[in-house]
């Protein structure tokens, strides 16, 4: 709740608009860190601080990245195209966790691999961003 007018308030600065998409990747990247660091917090507040900033503020992202990167007549074509490439670690990933459960009998391996996805995916973020910007 609070992470998405914050986020906002970051993004409209004149020093992050003009690169927002490296910020998505860090959010991504932060979101893959905070995963991975669940099974290391000894409470439910630290998850809620960490997780839930690094949740709202890709969530707050997703959107405005998405404009800043296709025009406006191809907006809903990206956000459909986006809605789909979610969906594969959403089927995916309930199997494969619970396959990690029953294997190690522990649910932080769970919450690393999921980390491990994220951070994938922000540092392959950050590359293409790169190179999107030369």
């Amino acid at each position: 709740m609070f992470a998405h007018p914050g986020t906002g308030l970051i993004v409209n600065t004149r020093w992050i608009r003009p690169k927002i998409q490296y910020f998505f990747s860090f959010a991504v990247t932060y979101n893959g860190l905070c995963h991975m660091m669940c099974p290391l917090l000894p409470g439910y507040s630290g998850l809620v601080v960490f997780f839930g900033l690094a949740f709202g503020m890709v969530c707050a992202l997703l959107f405005e990245t998405l404009m800043d990167l296709v025009d406006p007549q191809r907006f809903s074509s990206a956000v459909g195209l986006a809605t789909i490439i979610e969906c594969g670690p959403v089927l995916l990933g309930p199997p494969i966790s619970g396959f990690l459960v029953d294997i190690f009998m522990n649910y932080k391996y769970m919450y690393f691999a999921c980390g491990m996805m994220m951070l994938a995916g922000g540092i392959f973020l950050f590359i293409m961003n790169y190179y999107n910007y030369r």
